[in-house]
């Protein structure tokens, strides 16, 4: 294992990012370019030449010479490195391990951490992606096994459908790289959707015991964010969030629910009410609303609009509708640029 710099310690909860494989890498550079707020990062790769373009302060090397794009090989590389995996988790209240599933690294190696995590009694919530219909069979079965495995150990499991990214509004003009990007922001707004209601100062403080309560034992989670358009109704934007072409799913059946608010002084306190109110309502198919929901708020004062982020975890079974937007609703997540052909997040692509 390589601490390239001194490990600093943070105040109150700890929190590691771990990044795995090629994607993992990728998706921890940008979350440590955009400064995630108490948080610390592990990049762990079987590849030498990929972990040197790491950023983060802890890397640990499985082998040399990668995976080959197989996940055996990988699983046995972390298992032979287990006690360097297991120094850089021991201590921490709670990881997010960031993968790529489909590949090699990414779908061996994942599992292997949350087990160690699991053994540790660390909080573990993993966010991974799986892989476009075009990468092949072979890819997303891989992707699919990983992903049994990864639910074994975890205690919530949030993935995120690269070919879903497709179905956003323009698409089909956006360049590959810019669709791995757009992929590394809705991974980066995941974590930071958890992680800050925790360690950043809000309007409405939540604690490390607040966030444990929805995500321990939790399963399988559905993840929806949107960025929120001038002179939006909360109605619409509480709409697109639990409606977007990321969403695999629809919320209902929902148990548990974390809610994420990051916004400037543009948010009253009804609004929140009625945010509060409309994603409990919808995730219990009644008024009544779930017993569960957490609610949380960041205080950004520069910014204009709000982002909204919605984790539902707590369904009693794996069968819940297909998420379907309303008629005419609008299939982007982000704030609309007339002169832009592809929805561009204002939170840099």
């Amino acid at each position: 294992m390589n601490e390239e710099n001194e490990v600093y310690e943070t105040k109150g909860t700890k929190i590691r990012i771990i990044g795995v494989g090629g994607a993992g890498g990728n998706a921890i550079n940008d979350m440590i370019d955009s400064k995630i707020v108490g948080v610390e990062y592990v990049a762990i790769n079987t590849d030498e030449q990929d972990l040197r373009k790491s950023n983060a302060k802890i890397k640990i090397s499985l082998g040399h010479l990668g995976a080959g794009a197989n996940p055996e090989v990988a699983r046995l590389a972390a298992e032979d490195n287990a006690q360097d995996i297991r120094k850089a988790i021991k201590g921490q209240d709670m990881i997010f391990i960031t993968a790529g599933m489909g590949g090699g690294t990414g779908t061996g190696t994942a599992p292997v951490v949350a087990k160690i995590a699991k053994e540790e009694g660390i909080l573990t919530v993993a966010i991974v992606t799986k892989p476009f219909k075009f990468e092949g069979k072979k890819r997303n079965l891989n992707a699919e096994k990983g992903l049994d495995e990864l639910k074994k150990y975890v205690d919530t499991l949030i993935v995120i459908p690269n070919q879903k990214l497709l179905e956003l509004d323009g698409a089909k003009n956006l360049g590959f790289q810019q669709h791995l990007k757009a992929s590394n922001v809705i991974l980066r707004y995941g974590v930071k959707g958890i992680a800050e209601l925790i360690t950043k100062e809000g309007t409405i403080n939540l604690d490390f015991s607040d966030v444990k309560s929805v995500m321990e034992n939790s399963g399988v989670a559905l993840f929806g964010f949107v960025e929120s358009n001038e002179g939006e109704s909360v109605e619409d934007i509480v709409e697109r969030t639990i409606t977007n072409p990321l969403l695999e799913k629809d919320i209902k059946g929902a148990t548990k629910i974390l809610v994420n608010v990051t916004s400037g002084d543009n948010v009253t306190m009804e609004d929140v009410i009625k945010m509060q109110e409309l994603i409990s309502q919808k995730a219990s198919g009644s008024d009544s609303g779930v017993d569960n929901l957490i609610f949380g708020t960041i205080y950004e004062p520069e910014r204009q609009n709000m982002i909204l982020s919605v984790i539902a975890t707590g369904f009693e079974d794996n069968e819940s509708e297909e998420v379907k937007p309303e008629e005419g609703q609008s299939d982007s997540l982000f704030t609309t640029d007339e002169n832009q052909d592809f929805i561009v997040p204002s939170f840099n692509i």
